[in-house]
């Protein structure tokens, strides 16, 4: 079953059996786990393969045509988004996001973080990032209308150099424009971070930041499926692009992974092929057939929005807290997020249901009839969850269906 997987693996296995023992275990895992997790997805077969290619070993300075695939890849980029500049050569979205904060502020000046969500109430955190005030404030919206005077109050209260949007699920109604001009207001940089939407934005079902951000945020895995990296986009804003391309020199950030770089190639091109567009539909569709499974069964639904990739489960009528449903479906190897409710209690510690995603399943290859069959083994384990005599025999009767259907749809095939 996963002979070509391991193919990428075929020299280490030789050389190192003990390593190669658990690379093998690894994968393995991964085959037999249900990820309903929002942070999981698998990368594609020829992605694997570039990010173990040969352009390791060498550096910039030494690679042929290295700069003919950087410019690919920033068309590639430029086109999936509609911007005119793209910096692909993060490692990781926080990689991206700490330089942000680096070439566009100083010690001393303060950054506002507003996660925008529908089921936590206003939350205000504060960190030091050198000498940098960081203000992260979780921001309710009701009836998917985002109060523009709340926001300014907010703004005139700390005067930012830097606001930055999170926008961790899909809003109704969204006005990007709002947020530009409260950020020109104050003379300030806008930055989005779009990671949790990118999918969305990249096949025209969400209004894209692009014109009205200094700068757009988004990693490279998750929702676009590639390796792990930032990117860093933006449109009209030269000024600013300039800036940040002089502190990436200056820091010496032009050594990079050139294989991460092609494989992130790769997978700009997977993203603007019809394909995606397809996947991303299918998301939806998952969620939609899951999340109707749990309304018809009793449960309630915290996060009913069918146009994002996850929903949330409340189970405080039910009297158990979310880590102990996340820890008892991992036990039959389906692993789901768990979510805290700030109106229904203070204390972080007390998760109050869980979160369910369906990116990494559709990407496996899940449609409407395993992800019906899925929510329904949820449900017959929630429903039982305080029945000592019959859940040991519904637990282990679930788990063999879950390892059943995982060998039926591996994810390399």
């Amino acid at each position: 079953m996963y002979k070509r997987i391991f193919m990428v693996f075929n020299n280490i296995e030789k050389y190192d059996k003990k390593l190669f023992s658990f690379v093998k275990e690894e994968l393995f895992l991964q085959e037999n786990k249900i990820e309903l997790l929002s942070s999981i997805n698998y990368s594609s077969l020829k992605i694997i393969e570039l990010q173990n290619c040969k352009l390791i070993n060498k550096n910039r300075n030494n690679i042929y045509y290295i700069n003919n695939i950087e410019k690919l890849a920033i068309k590639r980029a430029c086109k999936l988004f509609g911007c005119d500049y793209a910096n692909i050569i993060f490692d990781s979205y926080n990689e991206a996001n700490e330089l942000i904060y680096k070439a566009l502020t100083n010690s001393g000046d303060i950054i506002i973080c507003i996660s925008i969500n529908h089921y936590n109430s206003d939350i205000e955190n504060h960190y030091n990032f050198l000498g940098r005030k960081i203000i992260y404030i979780k921001y309710q919206i009701l009836n998917n209308e985002i109060k523009k005077n709340k926001i300014l109050e907010l703004i005139n209260k700390y005067k930012p150099k830097l606001i930055k949007i999170i926008l961790y699920e899909y809003i109704l109604n969204i006005d990007w424009a709002i947020f530009r001009k409260i950020s020109n207001y104050i003379n300030s940089y806008l930055i989005i971070d779009i990671s949790k939407i990118t999918g969305l934005i990249v096949i025209n079902e969400y209004p894209t930041p692009i014109n009205y951000a200094h700068i757009v945020i988004t990693s490279t895995n998750n929702n676009l499926r590639g390796p792990i990296g930032g990117l860093i986009l933006s449109k009209n804003n030269p000024d600013i692009c300039n800036i940040i391309d002089s502190f990436l020199f200056i820091n010496n950030k032009s050594i990079y992974k050139k294989n991460s770089l092609v494989a992130k190639t790769v997978c700009f091109k997977e993203a603007l092929d019809l394909n995606f567009k397809n996947y991303q539909l299918q998301i939806r569709k998952n969620v939609k057939v899951m999340i109707e499974i749990f309304i018809n069964r009793g449960y309630e639904i915290i996060l009913n929005n069918e146009k994002n990739s996850f929903f949330l489960i409340s189970l405080i009528e039910y009297g158990v807290k979310g880590k102990y449903i996340k820890y008892i479906l991992k036990k039959i190897n389906i692993l789901v997020d768990i979510f805290f409710i700030s109106n229904y209690s203070k204390n972080l510690a007390i998760t109050s249901g869980i979160k369910l995603c369906t990116s990494a399943i559709t990407t496996r290859g899940f449609k409407e009839k395993e992800c019906k069959n899925l929510a329904i083994w949820i449900c017959d384990i929630l429903d039982n969850i305080k029945n000592k005599k019959n859940f040991y025999i519904i637990k282990k009767k679930i788990n063999i269906k879950v390892n059943k259907l995982c060998k039926k749809i591996p994810i390399y095939k």
